[in-house]
């Protein structure tokens, strides 16, 4: 089996989450959630936790060395040395050159999908996992932050990676968006 890498991309309540759990059970791929990683972080008073910790309150996305950093570390870990699914990372060109540069030569055959949802679709998705999860960083005025930020750093994507990158309509129901990605997985 080759080793595979499938890095997806989408706004906060796009379904990334939900779609890397579908692929985990398909494919037999950890995930690599930035996400839930740092909330972990935090939750343990880690240092790096608490690094990002005021950052997230205020919805601002962590410096990309903080994050390389982190992310470095976790990559070297062996559970992800066949491949997995990365949620969340890369989000800038900073973080996007490192990726690049990291897995050059690695041999690991890498699938570029962004889930496209509208900002309405998305900030009703987040309303709704904020009942049901209560997540801190999904008060109203932090994620609106964070969606205008990510609409930012996405056009920063969407330009590095022109060829690679697909966009899948993410306002399909689940399976549909599902059904495409496994066409994009290489």
């Amino acid at each position: 089996m080759s080793k595979k890498i499938v890095a997806l991309f989408g706004a906060p309540g796009s379904g990334k989450g939900t779609q890397a759990n579908s692929i985990k059970l398909e494919y037999q791929l950890p995930i690599l959630s930035i996400g839930q990683l740092i909330r972990a972080e935090i939750n343990a008073q880690t240092e790096f936790g608490n690094q990002v910790e005021k950052s997230i309150e205020r919805g601002e996305l962590v410096t990309d060395d903080l994050i390389i950093d982190f992310i470095e570390k976790e990559l070297n870990k062996e559970k992800f040395q066949e491949g997995f699914i990365s949620d969340g990372f890369p989000r800038t060109k900073v973080q996007c050159e490192f990726f690049e540069k990291y897995f050059n030569g690695s041999g690991h055959q890498i699938s570029y999908i962004y889930l496209e949802v509208d900002q309405e679709s998305v900030q009703k998705r987040i309303e709704k996992r904020k009942l049901e999860v209560n997540r801190t960083d999904d008060g109203r005025k932090i994620v609106i932050k964070r969606l205008k930020q990510f609409y930012n750093e996405i056009e920063q994507i969407k330009q590095y990676y022109q060829e690679k990158l697909v966009l899948i309509n993410g306002n399909q129901p689940v399976n549909s968006v599902y059904n495409e990605i496994k066409k994009i997985i290489k």
